[in-house]
């Protein structure tokens, strides 16, 4: 599953965020201002930022999950809903 979105606040200051989100619920994140890897509750994936655009790749998705759910989910790390 793959998905892009325009970020709407400068990376650097939404990151602290993100890792918050994701780690306060037992998951795992590392990654920067250009690219990262995140897993938690069975789903796992990575980002690529260039400029304002930020792609997201979803390798590992828990059988019956909504991709639909899992995109809003990262959108709101994200600040974006």
């Amino acid at each position: 599953m793959r998905f892009s979105f325009e970020l709407q606040k400068d990376i650097q200051s939404v990151l602290p965020a993100v890792k918050e989100a994701i780690t306060k619920n037992g998951g795992k994140f590392s990654g920067d201002g250009q690219a990262g890897k995140f897993e938690g509750k069975g789903i796992t994936g990575s980002y690529v930022i260039q400029g304002k655009k930020t792609d997201v790749m979803i390798t590992k998705i828990p059988f019956g999950t909504s991709e639909r759910k899992i995109k809003e989910e990262i959108l709101k790390y994200f600040g974006i809903k």
